[in-house]
């Protein structure tokens, strides 16, 4: 039975066309997925279903939902279809939560509203869905605040706002675009669990390919507006008929050229030794002894000129904090760091800022790191601060143009605002910055998991070329292991603050020795054209 069918849909916000006749249907306790990368209009299709459009939109075409036409539906008729039978999880649950509110206070909100239970009766039912998604009552009360979860837990949070009128159809918009592998993997465990309990549909919005492979009985390839290609998930991954999809395949499956590493052990640029890292816990009552929660202990690691490092774990191993720790942004409580032969931080020790500019960072989310009001000169000049000497106009200059242009971008690109690029270009500018100090090392923390997959190639392509152009160290800090795997020499698996695995990058993925790192490989989504096809000849 079709639960929902969307046809020649068709959508403008102002005079800005935005989709453009789109057609699918969805069955009743079958998994959707929609697939496309940033702009495809994968989420505002979504949202059409759901008609939480922004002002100015017009549209045309049909949408049917269990048998009603949504076109004929008011405001009120969709207030109540909204939560009871079509439910939505955002892709940031941290944003999507409110933080002043209990956890249990949100899952019962909606139960409220929508069905006139008392306060004690949705209480009841928001208790017995957050244990429907893992969150028992022993370890997560309703009392509980959002800031106090992981994100893996606020996720689940989200699915049991999501689940708990048992809706017809299930929105998911990237739920697990953030989360670490194992996080995600259990996630997506949860969602086809619920739809194989509860019966109810899935609209699966992802721009990772190996997670629709994995998880989709039908598939939408969406680009710039429109379907490109669209059937059974067999086969359409198994075909692949249509350019894009070629490209979004390939693009996953991306592996950067780059120069055999040769290894110098008298060539030391990152030098990591017994540090350990603590945080103040809470006290329980005003003359209780202080309590600490050791989030690094003990790791010694080096990095070699040229040598490309991946650090990879779950939520909470300890990777931000040692990252911090590396750059001297998070004091040691013990253990010392040594840049190129020289200690740069040890405990009891502020960081020698002389060394400051020989280690720099490219953050995650690329538009948040920079301030929107200066132009990208005065932004990528910033680590300028960090070096002692002054350098005049027409250096700063000259260091502007190699930077933006080592970079892939022009020198007239310095004039503009950040808000001007997108987020692939918004990355490399990040990259420019880190580089025009001429760093020995560069912590790239996330640098690439908020880039779509074509983007992620690109960017992964000119981190290679860079490392080789200008023999740079980098420590890859990242929660896709199929990215750490395409572009590092060697990687370092942490657990609970410390490496509990460390090896050439291929022989721990090939043959993994700690039981934790065996559970994140095992967790990663796989997209094998061969294993696809092969499947397709099975059925």
């Amino acid at each position: 039975m079709t639960l929902l069918n969307v046809q020649n849909l068709n959508l403008s916000i102002g005079n800005t066309p935005i989709l453009k006749d789109i057609s699918f249907e969805l069955e009743a306790g079958r998994i959707l997925g929609i697939v496309g990368e940033s702009g495809s209009g994968k989420s505002i299709t979504a949202l059409s279903v759901l008609q939480l459009l922004p002002n100015g939109t017009t549209w045309d075409g049909d949408i049917k939902f269990d048998g009603g036409d949504i076109n004929t539906l008011s405001e009120d008729d969709f207030c109540d279809l909204r939560g009871n039978d079509i439910s939505m999880i955002f892709q940031e649950p941290m944003t999507a939560l409110n933080p002043v509110q209990t956890i249990g206070d949100q899952v019962s909100e909606s139960i409220r509203i929508h069905t006139g239970k008392s306060r004690k009766e949705a209480d009841q039912l928001a208790r017995e869905t957050l244990n429907r998604v893992e969150l028992p009552e022993s370890e997560f009360p309703l009392s509980r605040y959002p800031h106090d979860l992981s994100g893996g837990q606020r996720q689940r949070v989200m699915i049991a706002m999501a689940i708990a009128l048992q809706p017809k159809l299930l929105i998911a918009d990237e739920p697990t675009t953030a989360l670490d592998v194992t996080t995600q993997a259990e996630i997506l465990e949860l969602l086809e669990k619920l739809v194989r309990e509860d019966g109810l549909s899935l609209m699966l919005i992802t721009h990772d390919l190996a997670v629709v492979a994995q998880m989709a009985d039908d598939v939408v390839v969406m680009k710039d507006g429109e379907i490109v290609e669209q059937g059974a998930s067999i086969d359409v991954f198994s075909k692949m008929q249509h350019p894009y999809t070629q490209q979004l395949f390939s693009a996953s499956n991306h592996v950067p050229d780059r120069a055999p590493h040769q290894q110098d052990d008298n060539d030391i640029v990152l030098s990591v030794e017994q540090v350990s890292c603590d945080y103040k816990l809470p006290k329980t009552h005003l003359f209780s002894k202080q309590q600490y929660f050791r989030a690094v202990d003990g790791v010694s690691f080096k990095i070699h000129r040229g040598e490309n490092v991946g650090l990879v774990g779950g939520s909470g191993c300890g990777k931000s904090t040692l990252s911090r720790a590396i750059l001297a942004l998070k004091s040691l409580d013990e253990g010392h760091v040594l840049i190129n032969g020289k200690t740069f931080s040890s405990s009891g020790k502020g960081p020698d800022l002389t060394q400051r500019a020989a280690t720099q960072i490219v953050f995650q989310d690329p538009y948040s790191s920079f301030n929107p009001r200066h132009k990208v000169r005065r932004l990528i000049t910033e680590p300028f601060y960090t070096k002692s000497e002054e350098l005049t106009d027409a250096q700063i200059e000259v260091a502007v143009t190699e930077a933006l242009e080592s970079v892939g971008l022009k020198a007239e690109d310095g004039d503009k605002y950040i808000h001007e690029f997108s987020g692939g270009q918004r990355q490399r500018i990040a990259i420019a910055r880190a580089l025009i100090v001429k760093p020995s090392l560069i912590v790239l923390d996330e640098a690439v998991s908020a880039l779509d997959v074509s983007i992620r190639a690109q960017v992964l392509d000119l981190l290679a070329e860079l490392s080789d152009r200008f023999n740079l160290s980098y420590l890859f800090i990242s929660h896709d292991l199929s990215v750490v795997r395409s572009i590092t020499d060697r990687v370092l698996v942490m657990e609970r603050g410390k490496i509990v695995e460390t090896g050439p990058t291929q022989d721990v993925f090939e043959n993994p020795q700690h039981a934790y790192t065996q559970s994140l490989i095992r967790a990663i989504p796989k997209l094998d054209i061969e294993e696809i096809r092969a499947k397709e000849k099975m059925t």
